[in-house]
């Protein structure tokens, strides 16, 4: 797929850096430009000029690409520089598909230890989900929150590493739902539906109801008759 060449036009579209937490606010002024389609898709990053408009030198500026490449929302090309990560649709299946074993996984070990002290911490996160509204970064950080409780609660180290080490990729998974039109506001219903099968205490309802979580959020619009 042919890199696109044409610089996204951010004027205004990224704000000032505070300096005492330069790199931190990079990351997440840059991930919400992505994320809010001002760089879209194949887009070019320039180190540079967004160092020029946050108002900081370029070093944290490579901090934060660091770690926007290792979450999957830019790529860095030989001798081409760096864009907009472009997300196939059988890579975000691969993924969430992972994720989604992974977490069925997880609940089943989780099972002796969930109770309503777990479930009500998870409702308590589903309302900030609803407060986030339109705020798809707040969305997906608290999204990663919620999945990443079970996991943890499942005492399994070894799971626990692996699973998290995909975590950076839900915000390029993110950006896949986002361009298929899922919005944010479709995130609590969502985990709504999730929870109320974890609370079943039935492991297979629970795989599927998460399997279908994630192929939900990966679903393109359907494409209207002619």
């Amino acid at each position: 797929m042919p890199l696109v060449t044409q610089r996204a036009r951010l004027h205004g579209q990224l704000g000032r850096a505070d300096r005492s937490l330069l790199s931190t606010q990079v990351v997440r002024e840059i991930r919400r430009a992505i994320l809010s389609g001002a760089l879209p898709p194949g887009a070019r990053v320039v180190e540079a000029e967004i160092a020029q408009q946050m108002g900081v030198s370029r070093s944290p500026v490579r901090e934060a690409m660091v770690q926007l490449e290792h979450e999957g929302l830019i790529t860095r090309h030989p001798h081409r520089g760096i864009t907009v990560t472009v997300l196939s649709p059988e890579d975000a299946a691969e993924i969430a598909g992972l994720r989604a074993h992974l977490e069925a996984f997880a609940y089943r070990l989780a099972l002796p230890v969930l109770g309503e002290p777990e479930f009500t911490h998870l409702e308590t996160l589903i309302g900030r989900m609803v407060a986030a509204g339109d705020d798809l970064a707040a969305a997906i950080e608290l999204d990663l929150q919620f999945h990443g409780f079970l996991v943890e609660k499942s005492g399994h180290r070894r799971l626990s590493e692996v699973y998290h080490s995909l975590d950076g990729l839900v915000w390029a998974l993110a950006l896949v739902a986002r361009n298929w039109g899922v919005s944010p506001r479709d995130v609590p219903e969502r985990h709504a539906r999730l929870l109320k099968a974890w609370r079943s205490r039935d492991a297979a309802l629970a795989a599927e109801a998460i399997g279908q979580h994630y192929r939900a959020a990966l679903r393109p619009p359907a494409t209207p008759p002619e």
